[in-house]
């Protein structure tokens, strides 16, 4: 994410995380091209809590909050550890 930022592949980065640890990253590419260039997705708070902005560096960083509801719309349930997916045929 940071080097193909930095050779600026890329317009916005969308971060699917709130992980502490990708913090520099995001912090790197806020530098290289602007607190525009990124926004994050993550999940809305279980105990139904409305989520805190997220601001890095004193810049607000755009956020998506994904719900249960969009959770179940892309849901994959393929077991790809054993090669089957949810279009493989199962022989019984």
């Amino acid at each position: 994410m940071v080097l193909m930022g930095m050779l600026r592949q890329y317009d916005i980065a969308v971060l699917v995380s709130e992980d502490t640890d990708l913090l520099p990253a995001v912090e790197t590419i806020i530098a290289v091209k602007g607190e525009r260039a990124v926004e994050v997705m993550a999940w809305m708070p279980a105990d139904g809590s409305k989520p805190r902005p997220l601001w890095i560096g004193g810049k607000r960083i755009r956020a998506h909050r994904l719900t249960e509801r969009d959770y179940r719309l892309v849901h994959d349930a393929s077991d790809y550890a054993s090669g089957l997916t949810d279009q493989t045929p199962r022989v019984r």
